[in-house]
């Protein structure tokens, strides 16, 4: 009898292993490419061969497909988030931390939070540097400017991480804010605006602030530009519980154990603006909204904290713009010619800052000749529309924390024209990369001779030189 109950044991525990992977070889189902909950992309199918070829990789890959893709997956994935929740006070997905009171943290976050892997010194500057380059291009054409960072949840919730994690002394953003006093670049801090509110700014189970904190933020912005605006505080309001946040997704992806977010609603009947734009959802990457009774117009970079935001913002202007499309092109403002311009990123996507160069011609400069020297600075030249996009690597044995890299382009007809470059972030070097849009329209030669020009202490050096034949120039 007991041989008999001991294979019985094996036969449903084997059964039951087994179900994630026939379910996955047998039954008719649509492999996903994009698991959106956990916010990962997912593998395809292993295929035997690949362009011909014997794919050599072909159990690796089976691995990787059945580990993404497997029956029951999302089901099994929630099942084991609400078992360790439940006994062991943790999370049953890497990337988010359980912390105290049932608050959810996203892991990307912990190296601001711990103080580690920040960028570094010419890092930081080059950010800062852009972001210099942006409000100096928009004031030169009458606008004001500012600089909005969403901080981390962490950041403003340190209290409800777990205890085990210590948090530490500076961050990339409290890096930043000090660089941006040090050039006179126009910024919000927005920490002292959130923290110690006596409400929930920021949703317990979501990465984003609540519609309290967006709203606080706000009033922030529109202070900031003296912008008149309604006092939610003073305004009644209610509160349901019917949010689903993007870390209870992760940890939940299939539908049942979720547990929903409170969330503040207002009067309606407040926000008086309208929408010029068909909107599908405050995510879609260009918006426009119109209220006769607000004043001014912006044009706001935003990220996924303008989901909450907008309703606010946009209710107190005349027209706002807000994109969420990156690179920033702030020709527009040529365009639209906003009274505002408000660039936005939540903290842990600061990097954005530095990954590319806004679209925008910057001001001619005038600097000294520099000798050409041998160096393994890189350079690309190519044409995008009506722009001309250049951009490569310094060389590092000629860059130092404050290293100024210019652009110059020349020929016989249009002369020298120089520019100073917008910094970025690689992989490989420490804020030696740079990039610059120019206007294809003033290219009026066959060939163009481009130079990328650093600058160390006085001391200017040609450190690359490219030769560019311009095609179709004055299309």
């Amino acid at each position: 009898m007991k041989h008999i109950k001991a294979k019985i044991y094996l036969v449903v525990i084997t059964i039951t292993l087994l179900i994630p992977l026939l379910g996955l070889l047998f039954l008719p189902r649509a492999d996903m490419a994009t698991d959106h909950e956990l916010h990962m992309e997912l593998a395809p199918p292993p295929q035997w061969e690949i362009d011909g070829v014997f794919n050599y990789n072909f159990l690796y890959d089976a691995g990787s497909y059945f580990e993404d893709q497997y029956f029951l997956r999302p089901q099994l994935i929630t099942l084991n988030s609400i078992m360790r929740r439940n006994v062991i006070r943790a999370s049953g997905v890497e990337n988010v931390i359980q912390g105290a009171s049932d608050w959810l943290f996203f892991a990307d976050t912990l190296d601001d939070y711990f103080g580690e892997h920040l960028f570094s010194e010419r890092e930081i500057f080059a950010v800062a540097h852009n972001l210099k380059m942006m409000q100096d291009y928009v004031e030169a054409r009458g606008g004001r400017f500012l600089v909005v960072v969403a901080p981390n949840k962490n950041t403003v919730y340190a209290s409800y991480m777990p205890f085990y994690l210590l948090k530490g002394a500076e961050s990339n953003l409290t890096n930043l804010n000090r660089h941006l006093d040090e050039m006179g670049v126009s910024y919000v801090d927005l920490i002292p605006v959130l923290q110690g509110n006596e409400r929930q700014v920021y949703f317990q189970r979501d990465t984003h602030w609540n519609a309290w904190g967006a709203m606080l933020a706000d009033r922030a912005i529109h202070t900031y530009f003296g912008i008149p605006h309604v006092d939610f505080e003073r305004v009644s309001y209610t509160t349901a519980e019917n949010h689903s946040g993007d870390l209870e997704e992760m940890v939940h992806p299939s539908a049942f154990g979720l547990r929903p977010d409170r969330d503040y609603y207002f009067d309606p009947a407040i926000f008086t603006y309208s929408y010029v734009t068909a909107l599908e959802n405050h995510m879609d990457p260009w918006i426009e909204t119109h209220n006769p009774a607000g004043q001014g117009t912006m044009l706001m970079f935003r990220d996924s904290f303008g989901i909450n935001l907008i309703p606010f913002t946009a209710n107190a202007l005349e027209r706002g713009y807000f994109s969420r499309l990156v690179p920033y092109n702030l020709s527009q403002v040529d365009f639209y010619q906003p009274d505002f311009v408000v660039v936005q990123r939540a903290e842990r996507q600061m990097a954005t800052f530095a990954v590319s160069a806004a679209i925008m011609q910057p001001p001619m400069v005038q600097i000294a000749a520099g000798e050409l020297v041998e160096t393994d600075t890189t350079i690309t030249v190519r044409r995008e529309g009506d722009w001309l996009n250049i951009f490569g690597r310094v060389d590092g044995d000629f860059m130092s924390l404050d290293t100024a890299i210019y652009v110059t382009v020349s020929g016989e007809t249009m002369g020298e024209m120089t520019f100073p470059a917008f910094y970025l972030l690689t992989q490989t070097g420490d804020g030696d990369g740079y990039q610059v849009y120019l206007q294809m329209n003033m290219m009026l030669d066959e060939t163009v001779i481009v130079s990328v020009t650093v600058e160390q202490d006085g001391v200017f050096q040609r450190v690359v030189q490219y030769t560019y034949i311009v095609e179709d120039a004055s299309s």
